[in-house]
């Protein structure tokens, strides 16, 4: 892990027990054991270090994911693509810094806005329109086939994951909670694929 990557995770850790405001510039050196000037060499301010969390993590590393996936998707059936969609998602929810990162967007929502300038929910979206082209590719090449949008779709698909998440696959769940939860989305790709072929 390079020094600015180290900077941003102990911060992330940082700012989800301590909070933002709670948490000072020179907090984030100690922990990394540096000066605290050394970190200004990275980061202007602690405003930019956050941002610089958010803009890799969150909702934006969705984003990421779907764009990253999307040729390698196109080319499965829906119900291969989604698995394979679902299953990364959850290795990249469960992993140590989205879980901190999860934490630090609930508790600095008005943050959030502030630094983005845009809400949460705009980056959700951002996320959703995302699926939803792969979701346009997969009626092109009919492999599915519904009336509802492409991001009525998107956001049917994603809303009970994210559901899940919140219920089962967070940074302190228990395995027996996890199993419940992958579980439960192996069922949901199937439901969600069946509705998809019956909504014509």
């Amino acid at each position: 892990m390079d020094k600015k990557e180290e900077i941003k995770t102990n911060a992330a850790h940082l700012f989800a027990n301590k909070g933002f405001h709670g948490s000072s510039m020179r907090d984030i050196a100690s922990v990394c054991n540096i000066k605290a000037s050394s970190i200004y060499n990275h980061y202007k301010s602690k405003s930019e270090l956050l941002e610089d969390i958010f803009i890799t993590h969150g909702a934006n590393s969705v984003k990421g994911l779907l764009h990253g996936l999307k040729d390698q998707m196109e080319e499965l059936s829906l119900e291969d693509g989604l698995h394979l969609f679902t299953e990364k998602l959850v290795k990249l929810w469960t992993s140590e810094m989205e879980c901190l990162v999860y934490s630090i967007i609930i508790k600095h929502l008005d943050e959030y806005s502030e630094i983005m300038g845009k809400s949460y929910g705009d980056s959700v979206t951002s996320a959703i329109k995302e699926l939803a082209i792969i979701f346009e590719e997969y009626k092109k090449s009919r492999k599915l086939d519904s009336k509802f949008s492409n991001e009525q779709l998107a956001w049917q698909f994603l809303a009970p994951i994210a559901n899940m998440r919140i219920t089962y696959l967070h940074d302190s769940a228990q395995s027996k909670g996890r199993k419940i939860a992958n579980k439960f989305l192996k069922n949901h790709i199937d439901f969600f694929v069946f509705s998809c072929k019956g909504a014509k």
